[in-house]
């Protein structure tokens, strides 16, 4: 077998995940060691804020577009998990999870272009521009009421092993 490896290092890792044996199943967990070791990088040794920030930034590019072509060249995805590492997606999962994505980030948008039109000093702003404000955050609401209903879908069923062990 060759040691002919591709690059750049992350498409190597990405033919490694995806030719494993037994190939990993949804529920998997993917950790940072192994994106670390296929990935050929080591965490810094040295406190120095530089080559943490390099080490940072090329671990960031490299994982992101790992994940982007396991999704788009092999309808593989994954979840970031709270404890760590990612959870490889059963196909049910899917549209579930980029829902609840989705409702995150509309949140977040939402609280802070909230935030930003329920603080703006209304007597510097003549008749029009109070009118504006207004429809404004009339319309905010509008997005998350909609955010709320458009973004819950019902549960999956639930995904059981179906292995014939005997």
């Amino acid at each position: 077998m060759s040691d002919v490896k591709k690059f750049p290092i992350w498409k190597q890792a990405v033919e490694d995940f995806v030719s494993q044996d037994p190939p990993a199943a949804p529920g998997y967990i993917l950790h940072d060691r192994w994106l670390l070791e296929h990935f050929e990088m080591s965490k810094p040794t040295s406190g120095l804020y530089e080559e943490i920030a390099r080490f940072n930034l090329a671990f960031l590019d490299s994982k992101t577009k790992f994940f982007a072509a396991l999704r788009d060249n092999h309808q593989i995805q994954f979840a970031e998990r709270d404890g760590g590492g990612w959870r490889l997606l059963h196909p049910a999962e899917v549209a579930r999870h980029s829902m609840s994505e989705l409702a995150k980030a509309t949140r977040a948008a939402a609280l802070k272009a909230g935030r930003r039109i329920s603080n703006v000093d209304v007597s510097e702003l003549n008749d029009r521009q109070q009118a504006e404000l207004a429809d404004a955050a009339a319309r905010l609401s509008r997005v998350r009421q909609i955010a709320r209903k458009e973004t819950r879908l019902p549960r999956p069923p639930q995904i059981s092993d179906r292995s014939n062990d005997g």
